[in-house]
């Protein structure tokens, strides 16, 4: 084999061992360069995980700090709440019915939810803060004691006619003393001072009997919570009855404005 030829073909063999190993930089650039993009993917991935998590601790602690003692300032809804003695909790707040302000302790609309409960039950509250409930007679306390609170109660039956009573420092006492009706303050309104007959009473269940009458437990005989005397002049927790009930007494009454059961209550409490 001459010179030349030998020079070609060793040329040859150079050229056939360089071509892979150009492949294989070719990929090793390609691979460095995916690394690269990896890299950045995960570095932004990991920033936007950490602004998330900010704005979500920020959203979190403006919601904290937007959680008030009461409605003042709120719209109608529902809104969470803040009261010495209990965490947050959620309370349907009205600014349409009269003015703003006001926080709903009770409400009756269509009988949908029972109120014939037992003791633990109306401390605790039931019901459903969108339609008939009882917000609980600790929450009651726990507001009403933490700041002077005024009552407004609205009342409307079944042929569309409606009243009002309203009372200047409602007060309610702890559980130690049955949540006793310490105060209503001054009554104004033209519904009739119903409540006047339960101030100072104790709250009576139908399995705890805390009324004033001699010979029958007024909660049981009538299945309701209420601050019973001997027995009502008012009971805003009885059954709920349309018209064309046999018996209209033991219903949703408040008799200083007539003896018929009412179609629609809404006890509300505002500082004041």
């Amino acid at each position: 084999m001459g010179s030349k030829r030998l020079r070609n073909y060793i040329d040859d063999i150079v050229r056939h061992l360089q071509q892979p190993l150009i492949s294989l930089q070719a990929e090793i650039i390609q691979m460095q360069q995916l690394k690269e993009s990896f890299k950045h993917f995960l570095d932004s991935l990991t920033i936007s995980n950490i602004e998330k998590a900010n704005i979500q601790f920020t959203t979190e602690t403006e919601m904290s700090q937007n959680i008030t003692n009461s409605c003042l300032g709120k719209s109608t809804g529902i809104y969470k709440i803040k009261v010495p003695g209990l965490n947050p909790f959620p309370v349907s707040c009205d600014s349409t019915l009269i003015t703003s302000g006001w926080t709903v302790i009770q409400r009756r609309i269509d009988g949908s939810v029972s109120f014939n409960r037992k003791w633990e039950v109306y401390r605790s509250g039931f019901g459903n803060l969108n339609g008939d409930f009882f917000l609980g007679l600790e929450k009651i306390h726990l507001l009403t004691i933490s700041q002077k609170h005024e009552l407004y109660i609205y009342l409307k039956d079944f042929n569309g006619e409606d009243r009002y009573a309203r009372y200047s420092h409602f007060l309610v006492g702890p559980n130690e003393d049955n949540f006793k009706l310490i105060s209503l303050g001054d009554y104004s309104g033209n519904g009739g001072d119903s409540m006047a007959a339960h101030l100072h009473m104790e709250f009576s269940t139908p399995d705890a009997d805390h009324d004033n009458h001699k010979s029958l437990h007024c909660a049981e005989w009538i299945t309701a919570g209420w601050w019973y005397n001997s027995c009502t002049q008012s009971d805003l927790n009885g059954l709920y009855k349309l018209p064309e009930s046999e018996s209209q007494t033991f219903g949703i009454n408040w008799f200083t404005w007539h003896a018929k059961t009412l179609k629609f209550v809404q006890m509300m409490i505002r500082p004041v």
